[in-house]
């Protein structure tokens, strides 16, 4: 996700870096580990994998159904700016986006966030580890 500041993935907003983004006022969502925090992993300065923590692990979130409309849910949930927020799809696979694919579970599938909610898990997606991807495909 790249942001409002982090790509193939999430991040942060117009010309921050994670470092900067990571020094704003706290999240208002889950972040870290407990159930359903949010983390950005595999981290290039500009962008990251967004991985989830689900049943006493972090795993990722495929890009089936990502629209602009998550990166800001995502950026916003993170504690982040959201103006400038952006997604890139496909990882080092099929979009070569170049995030780096993650290797354990791949917990969300279908997220469809509208923009409108307050965490990622208030958009619609399918239920946890029920997915038809790989991990090229990590957000």
């Amino acid at each position: 996700v790249k942001g409002g500041g982090a790509a193939g993935g999430v991040a942060a907003a117009a010309g921050d870096t994670v470092a900067d983004a990571a020094a704003a006022a706290g999240p208002p969502g889950p972040v870290g580990e407990v159930e359903g925090g949010l983390q950005l992993s595999e981290c290039d300065g500009t962008c990251c994998r967004l991985d989830v923590f689900h049943d006493g692990a972090f795993g990722s979130i495929c890009d089936d159904s990502v629209t602009q409309d998550t990166a800001e849910v995502a950026c916003a949930q993170l504690g982040f700016a959201t103006a400038g927020a952006s997604v890139q799809v496909g990882g080092s696979g099929y979009g070569s986006s170049g995030t780096t694919p993650g290797t354990g579970a791949i917990w969300l599938d279908e997220l469809s966030c509208a923009g409108t909610e307050a965490t990622i898990f208030d958009c619609p997606h399918n239920d946890w580890g029920n997915h038809n991807c790989i991990h090229a495909e990590d957000l």
